[in-house]
């Protein structure tokens, strides 16, 4: 498994990106995970299928997805832009420059909390099932 940031842009810059690295890598499948704060091309799905990409949402960006999942006492998604959720998790758990160590996820991410998120939070059991990761338990 490879796992690789977009760096920010829309979803159409997304998926330019992730077509292009599909052209030039052999990937069986691929998953993308995309901040839903922007709305995402009606065209979208259709251009999607036809190749080997499967797309998944993070309400409202991936930041919140992993307040959600550390189940963060100020974190509620009706409430929270993009904006507040990345400057909230990035101020309480991990640093903007400590983002970029995909090591560091590990420290703040324990597998009791994951897995018992598999169940209260069917976003993320659908996105690890995206990926082939199963019920880990």
């Amino acid at each position: 498994m490879t796992i690789d940031a977009g760096n920010g842009g829309g979803p159409i810059e997304l998926m330019r990106k992730v077509q292009g690295k599909l052209e030039r890598m052999d990937f069986d499948n691929c998953v993308v995970l995309m901040d839903t704060d922007l709305p995402w091309p009606k065209s979208l799905p259709k251009r999607v299928n036809k190749t080997r990409i499967h797309y998944a949402g993070a309400i409202p960006c991936i930041e919140g997805l992993f307040l959600k999942l550390l189940n963060d006492p100020k974190y509620h998604s009706v409430q929270h832009s993009s904006q507040k959720c990345k400057r909230h998790f990035h101020k309480k758990h991990l640093g903007e420059e400590e983002k970029y160590d995909k090591d560091n996820y590990h420290k703040i991410f324990k597998k009791q909390t994951l897995l018992k998120q598999i169940r209260e939070i069917p976003d993320f059991a659908r996105l690890l099932d995206l990926m082939g990761v199963g019920k880990c338990e």
